[in-house]
């Protein structure tokens, strides 16, 4: 075996719709870094209900949506100069993958999906995976969206500058949202 690695994943979102009758359509969308390596056209989300039915863990595996993945979404003066139009400025690409799975009523999901090798040029952040879950409960309500995220992420920010981060969450079914930092 040989081992690989990468400098590529920004970071990823995992959103999800009840399509009725047990029935979730699981969206990822991942942010790639252009100086990285290419990203996948599928990739697997991980399943695992904590023994509340049993402790069956399964997998999906999304497929990339063309119309939305490998798009430039650097937020750049000119979006020429992005590494990912050819040009000398680091540039961000938007990757969209989707899936369809059933989950029984009656359990509490932990989705997750994990990949080696953050971005190097992100230096805030110790650590070179990265990692990112969502909770599914079909106990409380056996068809619930997720959030959903109208904005961009901001993913570019100025050295003393004040900033400000609106990502756009709203939850189509009207549940209250909270935010904390961790």
């Amino acid at each position: 075996f040989f081992s690989s690695f990468a400098s590529h994943n920004v970071g990823c979102t995992i959103t999800y719709e009840c399509l009725g009758l047990s029935q979730y359509e699981f969206t990822m969308t991942c942010y790639r870094d252009c100086n990285g390596i290419n990203m996948p056209n599928s990739t697997t989300l991980t399943f695992d209900n904590n023994g509340s039915c049993g402790g069956a863990v399964t997998n999906l595996t999304l497929n990339s949506v063309p119309s939305l993945s490998g798009v430039d979404v650097s937020q750049l003066c000119d979006p020429t100069s992005s590494t990912c139009q050819g040009g000398s400025s680091q540039g961000t690409e938007q990757w969209v993958y989707t899936g369809v799975t059933v989950l029984p009523a009656g359990c509490i999901w932990t989705v997750g999906y994990s990949t080696c090798c953050r971005s190097a040029a992100i230096t805030n952040i110790t650590g070179g995976a990265t990692y990112v879950s969502t909770t599914v409960n079909t106990m409380i309500n056996p068809c619930n969206n997720s959030v959903e995220f109208s904005n961009l992420p901001i993913i570019y920010t100025c050295d003393s500058v004040l900033s400000f981060y609106n990502h756009g969450a709203f939850d189509p079914d009207g549940d209250t949202l909270n935010f904390s930092l961790v």
